[in-house]
């Protein structure tokens, strides 16, 4: 069996390997961004090296695993249905599967099919040889399957009779109170645009109070403005105007993107959502009933919340190895099989 020390050994060289960004890897990721158009290679750059740097560092790896009884004693095979709505997000449930001493057969996305596979290979014999890719899942003690609400449903039909985690939809909330500077108000622009916003922790939804200003979050936008050039982004902001114009709904239109209130949490892909409200203990109880929905709350207030994780501007995209999707302790789930 191999160690605890063995295995933080391998996930530290592969994130050297990641950061050293050989010329292999140099080239997976341009396949990839002529494969799967919204992973552009900034995008791509930034999550890898997200995951070296909040991943696998030593010291990260020790205190994490340290807080669960791993490697487990009677290993099994835990199948994965990867997301790919950003680059290699499937990476951190393939890695706690590997940590807690199990073994992964993981069903890649078809957008992102080939930044998981390099790092599967780029993994020391210790670890690759505990990983399948397969295209169907068969042969498995437990499922973790991320997707949408709607294949949600269908996963929990497949694989209910099987120890799970399933994931849905969510999406991150802001809230201002009008008093940010232009350094927060820079980061958060940084939650919203990153990827494109087509990540759970970016914020599609902003609380604002009544008679709120948007000059200056309008200003701290500006330098997203190029994200208008991509022609998929594009697509989606000329639809959004269409559909804003022909139903008549008031918005504050830029080119890169529209502001519209709206009750829902999840907004379009270049469109960011707003509401108002009159006090903090207010949006507390509200959020207590959309607990389902919001995958993290950015704000600079004094606002904590007993079910949702809260975090800085500029903080939404940079998860530390304890920031389990959908606030489900992963490895808690694996350690306990």
């Amino acid at each position: 069996m191999v160690t605890k020390g063995q295995m933080i050994d391998a996930f530290v060289d592969l994130g050297k390997l990641i950061m050293d960004r050989p010329p292999e890897l140099e080239a997976v990721i341009h396949r990839s961004s002529i494969h799967n158009p919204w992973f552009t290679k900034e995008n791509i750059s930034s999550a890898l090296g997200g995951i070296a740097r909040q991943f696998l560092q030593r010291d990260a790896l020790e205190k994490w695993m340290d807080m669960y009884p791993v490697p487990v004693s009677r290993p099994q095979t835990i199948g994965l249905i990867m997301a790919g709505n950003i680059p290699a997000v499937g990476f951190h449930d393939l890695l706690a599967v590997l940590a807690s001493g199990h073994r992964a057969a993981a069903k890649l996305s078809e957008k992102d099919p080939y930044l998981m596979a390099w790092m599967v290979g780029a993994m020391g014999d210790s670890l690759r040889e505990r990983v399948s890719i397969v295209e169907k899942l068969q042969d498995f003690d437990a499922v973790i399957a991320t997707g949408s609400n709607n294949s949600a449903r269908y996963f929990r039909q497949y694989f209910g009779r099987y120890p799970h985690v399933i994931r849905k939809n969510r999406n991150s909330v802001a809230v201002l109170d009008g008093s940010e500077t232009t350094e927060q108000l820079g980061k958060l622009a940084n939650d919203l645009f990153s990827y494109f916003g087509l990540g759970c922790r970016n914020v599609s939804k902003i609380y604002i109070p009544e008679g709120y200003d948007f000059e200056a979050l309008v200003a701290a936008m500006e330098p997203y403005r190029d994200l208008a050039n991509h022609s998929k982004y594009k697509n989606n902001i000329d639809y959004n105007a269409a559909i804003h114009i022909l139903n008549k709904v008031p918005n504050i239109s830029l080119p890169h993107i529209t502001l519209v209130e709206r009750d829902e949490i999840i907004s379009r892909i270049g469109s960011l959502h707003y509401a108002h409200y009159s006090n903090l203990a207010q949006l507390r109880n509200e959020f207590a009933g959309l607990a389902d929905e919001i995958q993290c709350i950015v704000t600079g207030l004094d606002f904590e919340h007993g079910r949702i994780p809260v975090v800085g501007f500029g903080e939404s995209q940079c998860p530390a190895l304890t920031d389990y999707a959908d606030g489900v302790d992963t490895m808690q789930f694996l350690s306990s099989l």
